[in-house]
């Protein structure tokens, strides 16, 4: 017969070994023969704990307990506890296991546990911080320790420490996940994809990596293989209602907007309160010109969670798109009174204060642009001051392009108001851009972005200039053309677009696919179908890019294509100096055609960029800019039958544009 400390190790090798129930029987046979053995009683409850029995756990260890004070007996109560979510009775344990061994390290870190699970982080951190002086090596600690940081929003002292586990266990797929977490938070959506490849890899079978790999992709705007890494995770947890929503903003990213509803609705028929798939289920009926549906959903999320700052966007774009610019501002204001601080929320009231042409209002709240996480991404960090209007005073000012081509070609013009305060000026520009702009007023040195810069004193980011000015719409500055081909180039365009007597139009039916409102902004090739009918018209083609190729769904003959020739702006701008007129969407050719001062039709969306106001056939930054907007079909065809009818007028009275 096995004395009472042989049963005992054998019970402990047993347990440690994971075979619960021969352990489980080696205890109760020890009870057998000594009911008040607080040993077997505590280690009884703790397989009853990984049993998932922590009712009958506490029972048992509460009466080891009752027999002797021990501090592992008290740890392991309090893990029973907090499994019932009796977590300030956990808390109590762990306290009294740390009074009598305040150099227990299980207890410090189980202490931390409950601190968090009580919303308690900053207490817990420490708790966490204590355990790891104590065994420095554990490296589930180690994530504990991230994850609280990530709740205090520490996110780069959360990657150090979830870098630090997986160094400790390299091996283990959950670490893998916690950094990309932390790096997805810190807007490093490429790395952050790295990390989740590498926890699928170790362990293919959890649905969280594989929702967290989509949500990366996504992030980088590659959607549709956000929605190739989304059928495992459905495969895998078909009633998780975050593999629909991450499905449906995927699919909303790729324009497939029924689909992306369709996957919204199973979301919440999963689950009816979640704000999140309330949120992306407004913003697709919005974008499918559904927008009393769009508002009513979009009340209900900010209904579930009023504090929920995305939704109020949502809703205040919703009011726009439907021409409530009023109602707008007042839900934006009121998310800015709950987040003051939110980037996001202040530049949302830009654009809608600048469509609605109150630019002096408009422009502070623009400057929130550079605080988002693109925004950050974006600009770029000097060790030289921003400048901030004063007079320069002899010294050079570094001019910085952003965004887009267009806005760089419509925000040059100030670079002219800029030398008038006194400097040298220096202007980088994105390369397709540097030819064109060696005609602009103002500038002493244009640089390519990837070049060398000169030294320099000051700097600004090229659309700060109308705030730093003060632009109004009665002062926005060289309403003539400001740009003008290299004269070479002009020449070489001459020859190879003579003029001639039918009238030469350009058109421009796309701009960039990435551009984040590209859906809205480019039209169909079809759509331009009610153009071929007008007589005595030589069309000519600015398309470039992969939508170049729809010209070969035109008539035989009857556009030429220029896109082979458009090797930068500067071509452009001569090719479109050889035209009677341009057709455009919002894109930079319309900049370009604007700043060249030639007369051209601009197509716009029913919910237009801020930069074109509202209810405007004009617009004061390009005289010679005639706008055309969609009505509330959002219809393009339906549009160009319009300008059809506009162009034939024209053409029958030369003397109008």
């Amino acid at each position: 017969m096995p004395s009472r400390d042989e049963m005992l190790e054998t019970g402990m090798t047993q347990h440690r070994a994971g075979r619960l129930a021969e352990a489980e029987a080696t205890y109760r046979a020890m009870l057998g023969s000594d009911p008040n053995d607080a040993d077997a009683l505590h280690l009884l409850g703790v397989v009853e704990d990984a049993k998932g029995a922590p009712a009958r756990a506490v029972e048992l260890i509460g009466r080891a307990l009752e027999i002797r004070a021990s501090p592992r007996f008290l740890s392991n109560l309090g893990m029973a506890l907090g499994h019932l979510d009796r977590h300030e009775e956990a808390l109590l344990a762990y306290q009294r296991a740390l009074q009598l061994r305040p150099d227990y390290p299980e207890a410090l870190n189980n202490l931390g546990t409950t601190l968090e699970a009580l919303g308690r982080p900053a207490e817990a951190l420490v708790c966490f911080q204590n355990a790891l002086k104590l065994q420095p090596d554990r490296a589930e600690w180690w994530s504990n320790v991230g994850n609280v940081l990530l709740l205090l929003r520490r996110h780069e002292e959360a990657e150090a420490a979830y870098r630090q586990a997986v160094a400790l266990s390299p091996a283990l797929p959950r670490l893998h996940g916690d950094l990309g977490r932390a790096l997805r938070r810190q807007g490093r959506p490429a790395e952050a994809e790295a990390a989740f490849r590498t926890q699928l890899a170790l362990d293919p079978t959890d649905p969280n990596a594989h929702l967290n790999l989509a949500a990366s992709l996504g992030e980088q705007d590659r959607p549709a293989e956000a929605v190739q890494a989304l059928p495992a995770a459905l495969a895998l947890a078909p009633e998780r209602p975050e593999a629909h929503h991450n499905l449906s903003t995927a699919l909303r990213q790729l324009g497939q907007l029924e689909e992306a509803e369709q996957a919204a609705r199973r979301a919440l028929a999963l689950r009816p309160d979640y704000h999140d798939a309330l949120g992306i289920l407004g913003l697709v009926l919005r974008e499918q010109g559904q927008l009393g549906e769009a508002e009513r959903v979009l009340r209900q999320a900010l209904a579930q969670r009023p504090a929920e700052i995305a939704n109020y966007n949502s809703l205040a774009v919703t009011l726009v798109d439907a021409g409530r610019m009023h109602e707008a501002l007042a839900v934006l204001d009121l998310a800015i009174a709950l987040a003051p601080m939110d980037p996001g929320m202040r530049l949302h009231r830009a654009f809608v204060l600048l469509l609605l042409g109150r630019l002096a209002e408009g422009w502070p709240d623009y400057e929130a642009r550079l605080d988002t996480t693109q925004g950050r991404l974006d600009q770029r960090h000097f060790a030289q001051p921003r400048w901030r209007g004063e007079a320069l005073n002899g010294r050079t000012i570094l001019l910085t392009a952003e965004q887009g081509s267009g806005d760089t070609l419509q925000f040059c013009r100030y670079a002219k108001l800029v030398a008038d305060c006194g400097g040298r000026v220096v202007m980088e520009v994105q390369p397709p851009l540097r030819r064109l702009l060696q005609s602009l007023a103002g500038v002493d040195t244009l640089v390519a972005q990837g070049e060398a810069l000169p030294p320099f004193d000051v700097h600004a980011p090229l659309l700060s200039l109308p705030h730093l000015f003060g632009t109004e719409i009665s002062s926005i500055p060289t309403c003539g053309p400001y740009l003008s081909p290299p004269a070479k180039t002009l020449a070489a365009w001459e020859q190879r677009l003579p003029r001639s007597d039918r009238p030469r139009i350009g058109l421009a039916w796309a701009g960039n696919p990435r551009h984040v409102n590209d859906r809205r902004r480019s039209m169909n090739f079809a759509a331009l179908e009610p153009l071929w009918a007008l007589p005595d018209i030589a069309w000519a083609s600015l398309q470039v890019g992969p939508r170049s190729a729809d010209l070969a769904t035109a008539p035989p003959g009857l556009i030429e294509d220029l896109s082979p020739a458009l090797s930068d702006f500067a071509e452009t701008a001569a090719a479109i100096q050889q035209l009677d007129a341009v057709i455009t969407v919002d894109s930079a050719v319309c900049h370009l055609a604007g700043a060249l001062g030639k007369p051209t039709h601009l197509l716009l969306p029913f919910a237009p960029d801020w930069r074109w106001l509202r209810k405007r056939a004009d617009t004061p930054w390009y005289p010679r800019l005639r706008l055309h907007r969609q009505d509330e079909t959002r219809d393009w065809r339906a549009l160009m039958e319009q300008l059809a009818h506009v162009l034939r007028d024209s053409l029958a009275s030369p003397d109008a544009e």
